[in-house]
């Protein structure tokens, strides 16, 4: 059978009956897989191939705490900058610039040492 396009739209629902341990073995079936059990059980029905998904490559967790403290003083600047804005006072670009440039020095030090 055909399988169709992932990005279709589904807007209809099916509603199965079924006992606990069926419950429970479907879903370990599609988590062996790394798929949701949705299109586990869609990839049944239309008897399709089980394609395994590929496990995300590992990521060091330095990097990862890193960049999430980027972000957070990213999200910081925004902060005040619209506090600035809706209280209407004068904005100190030259500072945000320069904030701005250390998150992204320290984003592309961050990608040159992990391509490596």
């Amino acid at each position: 059978m055909v399988k169709p396009n992932p990005r279709t739209h589904r807007e209809q629902s099916l509603h199965v009956r079924c006992t606990v341990a069926e419950r429970d073995l479907w879903k370990a079936k599609a988590h062996a897989l790394r798929v949701p059990l949705s299109s586990y059980l869609r990839d049944m029905l239309n008897d399709a191939p089980m394609a395994k998904r590929r496990a995300p490559p590992p990521v060091d967790a330095r990097l990862l705490q890193q960049i999430a403290a980027a972000g957070n003083n990213l999200n910081q600047i925004a902060r005040s900058v619209n506090l600035t804005a809706k209280l209407m006072m004068p904005l100190d670009a030259i500072s945000l610039q320069a904030e701005l440039l250390i998150i992204e020095r320290t984003l592309g030090e961050l990608l040159a040492e992990h391509q490596r």
